[in-house]
């Protein structure tokens, strides 16, 4: 998989890559009419949220205050499976797939995703026991109340996060390794779809907006004079 460096220059409202490339190089976007555009982008997303929840996992000692540590794996878990969640934004994971791969992780996966429903994202008290009570008066008392109504509560799951977090990882991990795969696969096939078109052809896409240079070669100022030219390339 072919994954540039990329570094945001805010001031200039421009990205700059660094990478395997062909010095010189253009980029430019897909067009429009590519259908498997919004799944590559998709995979690059779930890439990122599993990466950034395995960074949270990595954290994880057991010098972190408790409530750091329950931060940290929420994280994980919620970056996990928000990439297996139906969503307008991105082509989710497929879970089927997923499990079919994966069947030595099939019961931790399940787990956790009770977990982020009934525990973690959504209150659906199944892990939570609540009380509801009022304080009756004792005889002695004028009044009927002895005190304000109120609630407590006890949490019925007992979580050993550290022990969890290193399973957690291993399900995290088979997830990353299948979001490569796919995007190995599909950018086989666009890499070998538009390596077959012209030059021209492809810049008549647009240019993307994007600089394939080293930060260090220009100033902010250079920068920001490359952007009219682009914008009236893609024009």
């Amino acid at each position: 998989m072919i994954k540039y460096k990329v570094t945001d220059i805010p001031e200039a409202h421009a990205q700059m890559i660094q990478g395997d490339f062909l010095p010189g190089s253009i980029p430019v976007h897909f067009p429009k009419d590519e259908r498997l555009c919004r799944k590559y982008t998709s995979l690059f997303l779930n890439q990122k949220d599993i990466e950034t929840g395995l960074e949270s996992l990595f954290l994880i000692n057991e010098n972190l205050h408790p409530q750091i540590v329950y931060a940290l794996f929420t994280t994980a878990i919620v970056n996990l499976l928000k990439c297996f969640q139906k969503s307008k934004d991105r082509v989710s994971l497929n879970e089927n797939t997923f499990l079919k791969k994966n069947k030595d992780i099939e019961q931790d996966f399940e787990r956790y995703k009770l977990w982020r429903n009934n525990y973690f994202v959504h209150d659906g008290n199944g892990m939570m026991e609540s009380k509801a009570f009022l304080l009756v008066a004792p005889e002695y008392s004028p009044s009927s109340l002895g005190g304000a109504a109120s609630v407590v509560w006890r949490t019925t799951l007992q979580i050993d996060y550290y022990k969890e977090a290193k399973r957690l990882e291993v399900v995290m991990q088979s997830a990353w390794r299948l979001v490569t795969e796919e995007i190995d696969s599909i950018g086989e096939i666009l890499n070998k779809k538009y390596s077959k078109k012209s030059r021209e052809e492809l810049l008549s896409y647009g240019v993307a907006g994007i600089s394939c240079t080293k930060v260090d070669e220009y100033s902010v100022e250079e920068i920001k004079a490359m952007r009219p030219q682009e914008d009236a390339n893609n024009g």
